[in-house]
């Protein structure tokens, strides 16, 4: 009878519906939280193009050779992708803190829509990078991108065994860095969701 009187006045004193009730203000204040650390990854990640666009500027800006390479600039407009990407993920990260309306379907919907996002990015980029390929093989036929001169000389087969490996290292490099640095917390919120009454 003692354990039952003891768990009958633990539950008395800290009811889960009260704990519940605190889990969004958690995720919403907390400084160490999956959203926080989710928004800091994103930030460090939207910062980073800046400095990629100073050192293609200067790149174009010195070598004709860069500036006229289809595939450079294809590059280029990979990596302003992936930073579009990061100011979407932003805005819906600002838009999750607005506690308006149903806390927990607000924080649900907008968790699911970066999930949904984080994976269309994934095949968005590894996508882009096949383009970039057939634009390289391209230009290297027509012989408009003299950047990539000697790689054309190589036989088809061994530049076609090293798109191969390089695409695959990129997809899984990638796959790997988002789910290091945003899939982690995103399964730390989703695992939060279900404990919100």
């Amino acid at each position: 009878m003692e354990i039952d009187d003891l768990k009958k006045s633990w539950d008395e004193a800290f009811p889960p519906a009260a704990m519940g009730n605190k889990i969004p203000e958690m995720i919403l204040e907390h400084k160490q939280s999956p959203l926080a650390m989710l928004e800091k990854k994103t930030k460090i990640a939207l910062w980073i193009f800046p400095f990629v666009a100073i050192l293609f500027a200067g790149t174009f800006y010195d070598h004709p050779l860069v500036r006229h390479s289809p595939v450079m600039w294809l590059l280029f407009f990979i990596l302003f992708t992936e930073f579009l990407f990061s100011v979407f993920n932003l805005f819906v990260i600002k838009k999750i803190r607005n506690t308006e309306g149903n806390v927990r379907e607000n924080l649900v919907s907008r968790i699911q829509l970066l999930r949904i996002g984080f994976n269309r990015f994934l095949k968005v980029y590894i996508s882009l990078y096949v383009i970039m390929v057939v634009l390289l093989e391209v230009s290297m036929y027509y012989q408009v991108d003299g950047l990539f001169e000697g790689w054309h000389r190589l036989p088809a087969l061994i530049r076609g065994i090293v798109y191969v490996f390089v695409l695959a290292l990129i997809y899984q490099a990638k796959r790997f860095s988002q789910q290091e640095h945003f899939g982690n917390y995103l399964e730390q919120l989703k695992t939060i969701m279900g404990q919100i009454v």
